[in-house]
């Protein structure tokens, strides 16, 4: 499985997008049931390593960015309807934020940011480099005590999975070589 999935047609005209509470640990069959209702079900998944001690296994793992949440999105103009989301049998119910009970939508804006966050976390765990880093480029790097440093990039490695550069701590510029994952751009 990938981190999310492109074939999800997420920005289809007409899609209106709400969000339900499903089952616990049934976030993935809860979006399979909605689609095969006729709805759009989406899950967002992110990558996480797991690492089993008694086993010695490190392994990857896909879970929900939402736990016991799914997106749904509803083509008005087919006719379909929210409650045909409650039909589904690990759907619990429809969030509402009205006091009519008219169920919260969720705007396209935020769907697309999380696709972003989630194209982006998965650039990060599989190594490569942002793209098009340039010489002289000033990045971010995280350091292991969770704190982050600006690197000056002097080179890019052949294989795309390191960055050379130059880092400034107590005043002093610092050759050092950085792994892509540990890079991200921002404002300093």
């Amino acid at each position: 499985m990938s981190t999310y999935h492109t074939h999800q047609p997420l920005e289809r005209a007409g899609l209106i997008w709400v969000v339900c509470l499903v089952k616990p640990q049934a976030e993935q069959r809860a979006a399979a049931e909605l689609s095969r209702a006729g709805l759009v079900g989406w899950c967002p998944l992110v990558s996480e390593r797991r690492y089993w001690r008694r086993k010695r296994v490190m392994r990857v793992i896909e879970k929900p960015l939402l736990p016991r949440y799914v997106l749904a999105g509803v083509e008005w103009r087919k006719g379909k309807q929210i409650s045909t989301a409650l039909e589904c049998e690990s759907v619990i119910r429809v969030l509402s934020m009205s006091e009519d009970g008219r169920a919260m939508q969720v705007p396209l804006r935020d769907i697309r940011r999380i696709r972003e966050l989630l194209v982006a976390a998965r650039n990060r765990n599989s190594g490569r480099i942002p793209e098009a880093i340039s010489v002289g480029e000033v990045m971010l790097v995280s350091l292991s005590h969770g704190e982050e440093k600006e690197i000056t990039v002097t080179a890019v490695e052949r294989d795309g999975q390191r960055v050379k550069g130059l880092i400034s701590m107590l005043g002093i510029n610092a050759p050092v070589t950085v792994g892509a994952s540990k890079l991200r751009r921002g404002a300093a």
